[in-house]
Parts: C-alpha cells; structure tokens; sequence
C-alpha cells in the first residue's frame, strides 16, 4: 500500500513550521505545509527532551492512516539549528525524509519504506 502516491516525490520546507510546532505542546494540534502541493496535519502524540540540544517532537495524522511525522532539532554548538525527520506509516511502502542540501535548504523526499522498514518475526 502506498499513502502518498498523489504527492511529488520531492518538496520545500519552511523551517519556520517546525519552529512554530515546538512551541506547542504535547496534543495539540499542528499542521504542516510543504510546497504547495502536500499538508500534513495532526495531533502531537509525543514531545521529548532528549539532551540539552536535542528535541523531538511525533504528530500522528489519521488522514494518512494514523502517518507518524518524527521531527527532530538539534542546536549545534555554533548555535545554528539541524533538522532531521521523516513520515512514515508501518503499512505503506513510501514516505518522506527531510534532507538538507549543500546551501542549507531543507526538502521533503520522498522514500521507499519498504527497504527502511523490515519485519520482525519472532
């Protein structure tokens, strides 16, 4: 099953988005814009604090059949700001991974979580 057949396989980012969901709190609700062609929107089903610079947040969307955003910010000690994060949902073979290019842009690009994912069988 694939979730996100009718999305490009490639999209902007505006960080300023991932800034504003930090903000909020766990069950709130939060939606995302990327280029003009793709929204995920949901609720905050978890916020951590890992380390001093290091924050997650997970929204989970039930239009995407309960797809899972894990969105990561890490401060680097020149205080600037890495992004790292992806959408998935165990039952499809595609989502998304945020990736950074070499002039600092965030995208949102699409992968095969098929090779990601494996089952386990105990």
């Amino acid at each position: 099953m694939s979730l996100f057949n009718d999305v490009p396989d490639q999209l902007q980012c505006e960080t300023s988005q991932f800034e504003k969901a930090f903000a909020q709190k766990q069950n709130s609700f939060v939606s995302f814009r990327f280029g003009s062609a793709f929204n995920f929107s949901g609720k905050i089903v978890s916020v951590t604090q890992r380390y001093h610079n290091l924050s997650s947040l997970v929204v989970e969307s039930p239009r995407y059949s309960n797809a899972l955003f894990h969105l990561s910010r890490q401060v680097n000690k020149d205080k600037s700001v890495t992004w790292v994060g992806r959408i998935m949902n165990s039952s499809s073979n595609d989502g998304f991974e945020i990736k950074k290019d070499a002039k600092g842009n965030y995208s949102l690009v699409k992968i095969n979580t098929a090779r990601l994912l494996e089952t386990c069988k105990l």
